[in-house]
């Protein structure tokens, strides 16, 4: 009974703060949730009324800062991974099918074949020990312009115990602009201040260049690889039964630097002011 009574003045009362597909979710009533702050990267139908995203993001940034973190935001083609379909290979690159593991085991190695054998994907070296030494420094979110079934593959490949990233992951409908051919900030719930970014792409971030550490794009597998067309290898090359790939360091690679960067950022972060609004990512990533 007492739980029917607080329903009602429920009822009465709300404001419909939270519409999920047009229906409230406190309310049960039928509202417009086209005014709704989208939180689709939490739920694909939920969005929130009458919030004020400034305030979201320095409540989240209050949040992160009490357990020392700082949040960044990764892309994962080129930047984490490279994946192509297998029909691309090259001729000298075909063999490499026979050495990966399917998808539905992925915490073996870092080569990998869907199981309809279609896609091959190499993680990038040192990916699995960035992300793990990342995560107690920031709040990580995948922001890729793939599509979502794609997007949580590859989301499954890297963290597939869901420690890293839980269900921060924006996909090609979280993008802005026509064609979904920009990224945005405004998705990710924080102040810009906090937030860091990886990407090999700085075109996709006009509106965020400051936040943004660029990559190396990770080219593994020879088509569409610029080092690999610099070598002027040829397409029909004979497939070899044990290939010697070349590959990045996994001690001084790109992902090894870019750590080393991250964790001095986030050094002088703390050890100069922690307060919200103190300091700011972008001034301390100018510096360095």
């Amino acid at each position: 009974m007492l739980w029917k009574s607080r329903s009602k003045s429920a009822k009465k009362k709300c404001l419909h703060g939270m519409p999920r597909t047009s229906i409230d979710c406190y309310s049960q009533v039928s509202v417009s949730a086209q005014k709704g702050l989208g939180f689709d990267f939490l739920n694909r139908s939920l969005s929130l009324r009458c919030i004020n995203p400034t305030k979201l993001g320095k409540r989240k940034s209050v949040h992160l800062l009490g357990l020392k973190k700082l949040q960044l935001v990764l892309d994962l083609d080129h930047t984490l991974l490279h994946s192509i379909q297998c029909s691309r290979l090259t001729a000298s690159d075909r063999c490499l099918k026979n050495l990966a593991v399917r998808e539905c085991d992925p915490k073996c190695g870092d080569l990998f074949i869907d199981v309809k054998g279609e896609w091959i994907t190499k993680l990038r070296p040192f990916v699995r020990s960035f992300l793990k030494e990342a995560s107690a420094l920031f709040e990580m979110t995948v922001f890729t312009r793939a599509q979502k079934p794609y997007a949580e593959r590859m989301v499954k490949l890297l963290d597939p115990d869901g420690c890293y990233f839980k269900s921060r992951v924006m996909v090609r409908e979280d993008c802005i602009g026509e064609g979904y051919k920009y990224k945005s900030l405004t998705k990710v719930p924080g102040m810009e201040s906090n937030i860091l970014i990886l990407d090999d792409k700085e075109n996709v971030w006009a509106n965020h260049s400051r936040n943004l550490i660029q990559m190396e794009p990770y080219h593994y597998f020879a088509c569409g690889s610029l080092k690999y067309n610099m070598l002027n290898a040829s397409m029909d090359a004979p497939a070899l039964a044990n290939p010697i790939k070349m590959d990045e360091s996994e001690d001084d690679g790109p992902l090894a630097m870019t750590l080393a960067l991250l964790r001095e950022i986030h050094s002088r972060y703390f050890d100069s002011d922690p307060r919200v609004g103190g300091m700011d990512v972008r001034t301390l990533l100018r510096e360095l």
